[in-house]
């Protein structure tokens, strides 16, 4: 009887029983669903194998699998996992998957990450790396050394730029540092101000309530 039942197994569920059985091989099906329950099946463990695996499927074409792949390595990866996270967190054709990919890096490493980013966040494509770098520090508490951020929310000539710079900056800044804050949520450039007060709304703190009054009054 259960032989004549499997046929009528939802997909999903057979997906879902092979990955189990072996998901290094389910990860490489033709079926999506097949290689997210892969990876589902990945994130139950914690080992050198299990991240090898997670990492190379952030490659994949299915930009679905590539996102849950980066979700899963803040579970199983480590700070080794972060080169290849900030890459897909900089070459993603979706944002919610490089936002997804910035955030994993910045569980894993944040600092490194912020670096690595930082690095990027000059040349033509700079905007997405100063997309990741709001989110890494809006994700994450850390020594963070980004002098040029002011700078760039205040000149940098593509007005994505600015807005990640500014967002990056406010998150990145101690609470207790008014000042910059204060700066950027007064800036002429709307989307400067805006991605200010959205930082700081992420990161909340009684140490900014004076700082916000200053700008709201």
């Amino acid at each position: 009887m259960r032989l004549l039942a499997l046929p009528f197994l939802p997909l999903a569920l057979l997906a879902a029983l092979s990955a189990q059985d072996d998901p290094a091989k389910a990860l490489k099906s033709k079926d999506v669903s097949a290689r997210l329950a892969a990876l589902e099946s990945l994130s139950k463990e914690k080992n050198a194998k299990n991240e090898k695996l997670v990492v190379g499927a952030l490659k994949d074409d299915d930009w679905e699998v590539a996102e849950k792949a980066a979700f899963v390595l803040e579970t199983v990866g480590t700070a080794a996992s972060v080169p290849e996270l900030v890459e897909l967190a900089l070459e993603a054709p979706i944002a919610r998957v490089r936002a997804t990919a910035a955030h994993a890096a910045a569980m894993l490493g944040a600092e490194g990450a912020a670096e690595m980013h930082s690095k990027k966040s000059g040349g033509k494509e700079g905007w997405r790396a100063l997309e990741a770098l709001a989110v890494v520090t809006s994700t994450k508490d850390a020594n963070y050394e980004l002098k040029q951020l002011e700078k760039l929310a205040e000149n940098a000539k593509d007005d994505r730029a600015r807005a990640f710079a500014a967002a990056a900056a406010v998150g990145a800044t101690s609470a207790e540092k008014g000042e910059l804050f204060v700066k950027l949520a007064t800036s002429a450039h709307a989307q400067v101000a805006c991605a200010a007060l959205e930082a700081a709304a992420k990161r909340p703190s009684a140490a900014r309530i004076e700082p916000l009054a200053e700008v709201l009054l």
